[in-house]
């Protein structure tokens, strides 16, 4: 029995391949497909690896500002953080306001070293006040001062 074919699908060619070249055929695919991906995988991991070093570089380096700021260096370069740029991005503006923050930080210290420098002599001079008022205020120093008023007493009777 002849059965008719569907009209859509048109005239059939028939070809006749060798199970062994179908697996040929299918293990060369394979092979490719795998080199293909490898090569994929090795590209899109330098991207990434590029664009990540590229995108942290300027945070690594306001972080290690920051730390010399800490320390108390306040000769901080912050704009090594964005030279090369060619865009302003958030990075850029962080470190803008970054560089302004560290110049008031460094001003306040400067402020807060004399205000400490103005109270350690206005100190030492309370200091110095209340240890010559605790010898002037002992029985050997009133008995000094005695001595000398009744030396001057003598000095000016017999001049």
């Amino acid at each position: 029995p002849v059965f008719p074919l569907p009209q859509f699908l048109g005239p059939a060619i028939g070809i006749d391949f060798e199970a062994s070249y179908v697996r040929e055929v299918q293990e060369g695919i394979r092979d490719r497909v795998w080199i293909a991906f490898g090569i994929t995988y090795l590209g899109i991991f330098a991207v990434v690896f590029f664009l990540a070093r590229t995108l942290t570089s300027p945070i690594q380096k306001l972080t290690y500002s920051a730390e010399r700021l800490g320390e108390g260096d306040y000769n901080q370069d912050i704009t090594k953080v964005h030279s090369g740029g060619l865009t302003r991005d958030e990075i850029v503006t962080l470190a803008d306001v970054f560089a302004i923050m560290a110049g008031k930080v460094y001003q306040r210290e400067q402020t807060l070293r004399k205000q400490v420098e103005a109270l350690r002599i206005e100190i030492d001079e309370t200091k110095r006040s209340k240890q010559v008022r605790e010898i002037a205020e002992t029985d050997f120093f009133k008995d000094l001062q005695s001595k000398a008023r009744g030396m001057r007493k003598r000095d000016k009777g017999t001049s």
